[in-house]
């Protein structure tokens, strides 16, 4: 029998491996799916063919405000002086340009089809609003990246950005996620639109796309509000999620009697045993702490005389004990929804499915200079809950396992802080020289806050995969050398979650809900209905 392409490349590679920290990367078989090809990079040469960022939106005030009603006013006032405000000061402390000059050199294209052309949050302001902080954080991400991948600024070329990169940004419909892109593509860019130079291509605007909701790959939630609702009302219904929920409703109780906000805040799916809706409550104590302030200011009734001294610091302290339960079990109510198949496939498939067409592309013209071509550099905005199916349905394996001192111990419990990112790029080895089978040798690295990941997606229907319980997958399978994975491996993943969720979210396939569904369902789903 022949051997495939794919073993001739294999094989090639390992002819021309030197030894370690002197010659080419090298191919690693790993153990967690018969035939499966990882990557690991060596010191010599790889070039970055495209790069995917999906990241969160910035610091930014609380969705609502969870004290006495009689605070709301003295709530919002405190909130309004720390948003990013639309002036040229940029507000909040953010400095360096406001909304209006970032949406000169970045303007935001809201497609019709979603909310009418305007943004989801507008009536909530202050609530929910990016803050001058987050616009900071998000600049520093974007100037991060730029460092990254532009690697001759220091050599006195000149070159920037748009020389190299393809740079396009995506988002959803919210205004703190789009001004969070507009500030990342500002870090970037690197420099403003004032700089001396004529026809310099950062004059040239980025437009900041919330797409076509048909064509849209970014919020399954919004997009098809009632299949997603059936789904997680599927996952609410099973048994293990009723009892453990339910042993939650001591601690939603007394967050509901210091936090009275909560005991009217909407509920997605219908609601839970544990009554509380975990997202505004985790968001309390986030929200508070990032800017210092305590988590009981502005809580009770205009007017309430406070015990004072110690009782209050005792009060404080309670609270703050019941930040790290919080946290946890929101993080287990995602990771519960997440266990669907159909439920993460609807979440992370389409944006794999989108990333892997171009990476495609990407790779049948790598190496060719003469082309001319930038390179594709997609940036999208998007939330925390997305950021985690994203790792889940790649295979993140720190979600399940940690090894600390030798003891294994779950890690599921992490939440991504505000500006995080996760970063898909498509390496090329420079390994071997350009023949047929050149394809074979683009492998996909996948990066959290910077930091290569160790991954274990599921790679066939039959394969269990990351959220299988009952055995720790470390036991059986390692994967401590493994941080790129082969590009036809990427689409085998996709293939297999597609195939377990028997369903296909081929986004150019698919449309979102009618507008009579939408007015049926509950919409505070997904990102505000943890």
């Amino acid at each position: 029998m022949m051997p495939s392409r794919r073993g001739l490349a294999a094989a090639a590679l390992r002819r021309r491996t030197g030894t370690a920290g002197t010659g080419p990367p090298r191919l690693r078989r790993c153990g967690f799916h018969p035939g499966h090809v990882a990557w690991q990079r060596g010191d010599a040469g790889e070039e970055v063919e495209a790069v995917f960022v999906f990241h969160r939106h910035g610091d930014r005030a609380p969705n609502r405000h969870l004290g006495h009603p009689s605070r709301r006013v003295d709530e919002a006032a405190h909130w309004r002086d720390r948003v990013f405000v639309p002036d040229d000061g940029g507000g909040g402390g953010g400095g360096g340009g406001g909304i209006r000059t970032l949406s000169e050199r970045f303007p935001p294209e809201v497609h019709p089809s979603q909310n009418g052309g305007t943004f989801l949050d507008l009536d909530r302001e202050p609530f929910g609003f990016l803050t001058g902080r987050g616009a900071e954080q998000m600049r520093e991400a974007g100037a991060r990246f730029r460092r990254r991948h532009l690697h001759r600024e220091d050599e006195g070329g000149g070159e920037s950005m748009l020389d190299r990169w393809d740079v396009q940004a995506y988002s959803t419909n919210y205004l703190r996620t789009v001004t969070s892109v507009q500030c990342f593509l500002h870090g970037l860019m690197g420099r403003g639109p004032d700089d001396g130079r004529s026809g310099d291509p950062h004059e040239r605007p980025i437009p900041v796309q919330v797409r076509d909701k048909e064509v849209d790959t970014l919020n399954a939630f919004e997009k098809r509000p009632r299949m997603m609702d059936d789904l997680v009302r599927d996952v609410i219904a099973t048994e293990q999620f009723q009892r453990i929920d339910a042993d939650a409703r001591t601690l939603a109780d007394n967050l509901s009697s210091i936090l009275p906000g909560l005991r009217n805040a909407p509920q997605a799916f219908g609601g839970t045993p544990s009554g509380l809706n975990w997202v505004h409550a985790h968001d309390h104590f986030v929200c508070r702490s990032a800017h210092s302030v305590p988590l009981l200011a502005r809580l009770g009734p205009r007017g309430a005389i406070r015990a004072g001294g110690r009782a209050d610091a005792e009060a404080e302290a309670a609270l703050a004990a019941m930040a790290g339960p919080v946290r946890s079990h929101l993080a287990w109510r995602f990771r519960e929804w997440y266990r669907c198949p159909r439920l993460l496939a609807a979440v992370a498939c389409p944006p794999f499915r989108e990333i892997a067409q171009v990476m495609t592309t990407a790779a049948s013209r790598s190496g060719d200079v003469s082309s001319g071509l930038r390179k594709p550099f997609a940036v999208y905005s998007v939330h925390d809950v997305t950021l985690i199916a994203l790792l889940y349905a790649i295979g993140a394996d720190f979600l399940v396992t940690s090894d600390h001192e030798g003891t294994v111990t779950p890690s599921w419990r992490w939440w991504p802080a505000y500006s995080s990112t996760v970063t898909f790029e498509l390496v090329r080895l420079n390994c071997c020289p350009p023949t047929t089978s050149d394809r074979e040798l683009h492998a996909v690295r996948v990066l959290l806050n910077g930091k290569a990941l160790r991954l274990m997606p599921r790679m066939s229907a039959e394969d269990e995969g990351l959220l299988e319980d009952g055995r720790p997958p470390c036991s059986t399978r390692v994967f401590d050398e493994c941080r790129l994975m082969g590009l036809s491996d990427f689409k085998l993943a996709i293939n297999a979650l597609e195939e377990v969720s028997e369903h296909s979210w081929d986004s150019s396939s698919q449309g979102g809900d009618d507008v009579e569904s939408m007015e049926r369902v509950n919409r505070i789903v997904g990102v505000d209905g943890g």
